[in-house]
């Protein structure tokens, strides 16, 4: 991604993260903070308080990356799993496109990709690891955040979410009734909340 900023002559950026795209910008904003304008942060997690009963077969594989516990956590990279990921905690289900589901799926099943799901899984301890680096830097950068999140989300919890606003001082919240992927029940809502957001804290998105 880094890379891919320089190729693209970046200065200056934005970053909005859902899931694994925390970890991804969080580790770009601690090597090259220079670049940072703003943070949208949409269920990702950076907070001990935001990791759930629900993860606990993720830290059980952790703890012992045995067969058995490996054969658990691969239960979420099946469609049902995927599904469980798109329709719980939802609002209205009828909402979710259904091509999101098993677009998702159809990548999933590709030869191969199981072993690379899990050995990500398995490395994301490495990124709960760099929560209180990456809380330390919140506090010393004290960028414009604004926090989205599904507050039904499963997996990473609105308490985590509050969280950040221990650390972070110039900071908004926008929390819908929904799960683990609010764009996909509230996307119009969240675009103009994103547009907003932007206007009020970047002079560049205001053409000044």
């Amino acid at each position: 991604m880094e890379k891919f900023v320089d190729a693209l002559g970046i200065k200056k950026a934005s970053f909005l993260m859902h899931d694994y795209g925390g970890p991804v910008g969080f580790r770009m904003i601690s090597r090259r903070p220079e670049l940072l304008d703003a943070m949208m942060i949409m269920n990702a997690n950076a907070y001990q308080e935001g990791l759930t009963a629900s993860s606990q077969p993720l830290f059980d594989y952790w703890k012992n990356p045995s067969g058995q516990n490996e054969a658990i956590l691969a239960q979420l990279l099946t469609v049902e799993g995927t599904k469980f990921q798109y329709y719980d905690g939802v609002s209205d289900q009828a909402v979710i496109n259904p091509a999101a589901v098993y677009t998702d799926q159809f990548f999933l099943d590709r030869k191969g990709n199981k072993e690379i799901q899990l050995t990500l899984l398995y490395d994301y301890q490495n990124n709960v690891s760099l929560y209180p680096e990456w809380q330390e830097l919140f506090s010393k950068l004290q960028p414009a955040t604004l926090v989205v999140w599904g507050e039904n989300d499963k997996f990473f919890s609105k308490a985590g979410a509050l969280k950040y606003g221990v650390d972070l001082t110039h900071i908004e919240y926008a929390f819908y009734p929904t799960g683990h992927f609010p764009l996909a029940e509230f996307h119009q809502q969240i675009a103009e909340k994103v547009d907003v957001f932007l206007r009020h804290n970047l002079r560049w998105y205001n053409g000044q």
